[in-house]
C-alpha cells in the first residue's frame, strides 16, 4: 500500500511539473497543492483526516515555497558580498551545528 501511496504521489508531483511548464503563472508547488486539493475533494467518502492533511500539507507547501524565497534572497545577499547578511548567516548556521 505504502509503494502505490508513494507511485502516486510521485505520479502526482511529475504531472504538477507539467502543468507548470504549461502554465507558469502559479509554482511547482501550487500546482501540486492544486491537483492534491482536487483528488481529496473527488473522494466518494468523506475522511475528516484527509481534510486536516490536506490543509497541514497545504500549510507545509506555502511555508517551503516562502523559505525558498527567503534563501534565494539571502543566496543573493551572501553570494554580492553583504558583509552584514554573510555574518547573519554565518551565526544561524553555527547556532544549528550546536543543535546538532
Amino acid at each position: 500500500m505504502v509503494d502505490n501511496l508513494d507511485r502516486a504521489l510521485a505520479r502526482l508531483a511529475n504531472l504538477a511539473r507539467d502543468d507548470h511548464e504549461q502554465n507558469r503563472s502559479m509554482s511547482v508547488e501550487e500546482h501540486y497543492t492544486r491537483r492534491l486539493d482536487r483528488a481529496i475533494e473527488r473522494q466518494r467518502t468523506r475522511y475528516t483526516y484527509l481534510q486536516r492533511a490536506k490543509s497541514t500539507i497545504t500549510t507545509l507547501l506555502i511555508h517551503r515555497a516562502k523559505l525558498r524565497s527567503l534563501l534565494e534572497a539571502i543566496a543573493f545577499e551572501v553570494l554580492h558580498n553583504n558583509k552584514e547578511c554573510v555574518e547573519i548567516v554565518a551565526e544561524l548556521l553555527a547556532g544549528v551545528e550546536k543543535e546538532l
